[in-house]
């Protein structure tokens, strides 16, 4: 590159701001990159907040399902209990059946 040309340069951008320009061309890239991450920040920024309330929703879910869960076991123990119950009535009625059998084949020799 020549003196000329160098000068011709300079005086270019002397004419068009100087500084001005200068830093235009050196912010633009960061300028873009702000803008770019902008955008971003307004796109994503409902979607993280719909994330964290599913979050919410799926936490309250869980402590639901626990829930019926331990009331599904008290249930399922307490149908035990009556099960157990109810057999031991019924050989109870058995043998109250036999014994009145026996007897009344004992009274009626």
């Amino acid at each position: 590159m020549d003196n000329d040309t160098g000068e011709w340069i300079i005086k270019l951008i002397a004419a068009l701001g100087g500084w001005k320009i200068l830093e235009w061309i050196i912010s633009w890239r960061e300028k873009k990159r702000k803008s770019i991450a902008d955008v971003v920040a307004v796109e994503t920024d409902p979607l993280i907040k719909r994330y964290t309330a599913m979050e919410s929703e799926m936490e309250k879910l869980k402590t639901k399902v626990d829930e019926l869960y331990k009331m599904v076991h008290k249930l399922e123990v307490e149908k035990l209990e009556l099960l157990r119950k109810n057999m031991e009535l019924e050989i109870e009625l058995k043998e109250s059946r036999c014994n009145e059998i026996k007897s009344n084949k004992n009274n009626s020799i």
